[in-house]
């Protein structure tokens, strides 16, 4: 059964939604005009409110900055291991399953939003709906401001199995039970290269080079396409 939007009367495949995103945004950007609630201090230097985040406070070096310095798995690894490496690779796996420049770009900068909430863990987001909605209202913003939709469908599936492949293969690799009990790695999944992965995983003692090839990176695949995410026939 489909839902509609109760703004504009456009049919919404998800009945659990009233309102279809672009009218959601609208309205959002009108109340949005005074920023509210604590604000952090970002690497820039810029006042970043995150329950009422503007597209304009959204800096990519920000965000590479604060990816390449946040650790993975709540700093439980063997050795540091940050989220900014973790988006690199799924960016690359992307990459290596042959999906499209939009398609990595999304990939990189999926987990965008930790720049300014952090790395919380999935047993303690799935208690706390709130976090989850400041979450996704910083990711839809980023994800604006980069020209990706972000009620896509197909586009979140394709990003979804590829983070949790990447997943059991970190935990595989930087947690001392190898995620044995949970994390089911399965080598045959991931298209991405042995030597590939090392390269970017060997990266845990600078940060620095971390953060620059994410921001080569992102400005590769940001420059590539500027057109608006359409369906993926390519696929």
């Amino acid at each position: 059964m489909d839902g509609i939007c109760t703004v504009c009367g456009r049919i919404l495949p998800d009945i659990s939604k009233n309102k279809c995103d672009s009218c959601e945004s609208k309205l959002f950007e009108e109340s949005n005009d005074e920023e509210r609630g604590h604000w952090i201090e970002t690497n820039s230097g810029l006042s970043f409110y995150p329950l009422t985040p503007k597209i304009e406070k959204i800096d990519i070096y920000d965000i590479a900055h604060s990816l390449s310095m946040l650790c993975r798995f709540n700093g439980h690894c063997t050795s540091f291991y940050s989220v900014a490496q973790h988006s690199l690779l799924c960016a690359l796996e992307a990459k290596a399953r042959g999906l499209s420049k939009k398609i990595q770009l999304r990939a990189l900068i999926h987990d965008a939003q930790e720049a300014y909430i952090s790395d919380i863990p999935r047993p303690v987001k799935a208690c706390l709906p709130e976090i989850k909605e400041i979450e996704d209202r910083i990711q839809k913003e980023i994800y604006r401001k980069f020209g990706l939709y972000w009620d896509d469908k197909e586009a979140n599936k394709l990003i979804n199995e590829i983070d949790n492949d990447i997943l059991s293969y970190e935990a595989y690799r930087f947690l001392p039970s190898k995620g044995k009990t949970w994390a089911n790695y399965d080598p045959n999944k991931l298209q991405i290269s042995y030597e590939d992965r090392e390269k970017v995983i060997s990266m845990h003692t600078a940060m620095l080079l971390t953060k620059r090839q994410f921001i080569d990176l992102f400005s590769v695949l940001y420059a590539a396409d500027k057109e608006p995410d359409e369906k993926y026939s390519a696929f």
